[in-house]
């Protein structure tokens, strides 16, 4: 179940954020303009219910709201792999610390050959023996895979 009000809420209030940092909304360079008036199309109202204040979402007719309800199924999804256990800092860290040694491994490799033999290698066919070598192992089947399993659960009981 997913609290569309508040992931609603929680994204109108990063979208106020000026500086990167965090809560800070990144949006790819070229993003249309269509997006953005999607992603900004309801408003937030109070109404009030016996005397009880509500808060509502209300979009315009005829408004297009795609954007804002596929960011609001993004940030259920990212909480949800929160609550499964996801560290999402050191997956950052890990992938960091990777995209330096990719990058160092980058400048300390050799220069590249020219085009002609890159061509000229491009045309040439790799030797029969690797092909088949690779022809010979079999795949080998995931533990889970079958009837019995949904992902990593045995769901045979269910079947009878």
């Amino acid at each position: 179940m997913i609290g569309v009000d508040a992931a609603k809420t929680a994204i109108y209030d990063r979208l106020k954020i000026r500086e990167p940092g965090p809560g800070y909304c990144h949006f790819p360079m070229g993003r249309e303009l269509e997006y953005f008036e999607q992603l900004t199309a309801e408003k937030k109202f109070t109404r009030y219910h016996n005397g009880f204040p509500k808060q509502e979402w209300r979009k315009p007719a005829n408004a297009r709201n795609e954007g804002l309800d596929a960011r609001v199924l993004g940030y259920a999804a990212l909480h949800a792999l929160y609550a499964s256990g996801l560290r999402l800092n050191v997956h950052c860290d890990r992938f960091a610390q990777m995209a330096g040694s990719q990058r160092k491994d980058m400048t300390d490799a050799p220069p590249a050959p020219p085009a002609a033999a890159v061509t000229k290698a491009a045309q040439t066919e790799p030797p029969q023996s690797a092909l088949s070598e690779r022809a010979e192992e079999p795949r080998k089947p995931h533990p889970a895979a079958g009837p019995r399993y949904i992902g990593r659960f045995d769901v045979s009981h269910w079947l009878g």
